[in-house]
């Protein structure tokens, strides 16, 4: 499978902005070839840093809950298994998610949009952690605490839902049901997958 070019990467970015501010130009900004959509999983990959911030998020808030002068081993910390928890999750995610909607996709009369709504969704997730990364940033920078970084990363739920709603009505073109479940899907899969994996590695 072929790596997206840095400009192929530019231009998703792009209009993965475009249609966040709800301009459907930006569809115009994707390659919709089916080289593109295996391409598109190659985002797996640039994510990867974004998901070793969050591991030092969780790993911070941990250390802040242990007794002074003692060790993290107190609560059983230990950094290489939560990173393979979250590169696992990343993985399955990455991989499930799109099997699951193409067996849904006849059903939500998707099936010729079902190759572009994947690619673009998958590009679009790297527009989704922009939010999150940067409130986790601030915190382990200390400009953030605990709560504040609770409260604002709800928000940035809401709007990752939001727009993974937006997502399903514009690129897949299914009503607004589907689109909803579309989004729920992507979400519940997700806690799913963390929550296994979770009871499994760690």
């Amino acid at each position: 499978m072929a790596k997206p070019s840095l400009l192929e990467i530019e231009w998703a970015l792009k209009g993965a902005w475009m249609l966040a501010k709800g301009d459907k130009e930006g569809l115009h900004c994707f390659d919709h070839s089916p080289a593109a959509f295996w391409r598109s999983f190659w985002v797996a990959a640039l994510l990867v840093p974004f998901v070793l911030v969050s591991v030092a998020t969780d790993r911070m808030i941990t250390l802040q809950e242990l007794p002074v002068g003692k060790p993290e081993e107190v609560v059983g910390f230990s950094l290489q298994p939560h990173i393979l928890k979250a590169m696992l999750s990343l993985g399955v995610e990455m991989v499930t998610f799109p099997l699951l909607v193409a067996v849904l996709a006849e059903t939500l009369s998707m099936r010729t949009r079902y190759a572009s709504y994947i690619a673009i969704n998958n590009w679009a997730t790297l527009l989704v952690v922009f939010p999150f990364t940067f409130l986790h940033v601030l915190y382990l920078v200390g400009f953030l605490g605990l709560g504040p970084l609770v409260m604002l990363s709800l928000l940035a739920t809401g709007w990752m839902g939001y727009y993974r709603y937006a997502l399903a009505r514009v690129v897949a073109e299914v009503n607004i049901a589907s689109a909803i479940g579309l989004a729920l899907l992507g979400f519940l899969l997700s806690l799913v997958i963390d929550l296994g994996l979770t009871h499994l590695i760690l």
